[in-house]
């Protein structure tokens, strides 16, 4: 395996970050990092967007597109799980 950062692509991007905004449906905005952490366990929310989102600085986000464009970053610059969903993977 190697050890550097696949490639993530600009339609991996728009999954991911489409992904994220779906598990946010129903917060209000602006909330924090822990907002939305516990808004994200409330739903069920997939591991990996859960592990992203504690990575991100503490701090509050004022519409759910700063957030979507965080998250994405810090994404990108991950190394994939081997339980990152199938659906993420693909």
């Amino acid at each position: 395996m190697s050890s550097s950062v696949p490639e993530f692509n600009a339609i991996k991007q728009r999954e991911y970050r489409s992904r994220a905004l779906q598990f946010l449906s129903g917060l209000a905005f602006p909330a924090t990092k822990e907002q939305i952490l516990a808004f994200y366990t409330r739903k069920n929310t997939p591991m990996e967007l859960i592990e992203d989102t504690m990575a991100l600085e503490p701090g509050s986000f004022a519409s759910p597109t700063d957030f979507a464009v965080a998250i994405t970053a810090i994404h990108a610059g991950r190394e994939p799980h081997s339980w990152t969903s199938r659906e993420i993977r693909d």
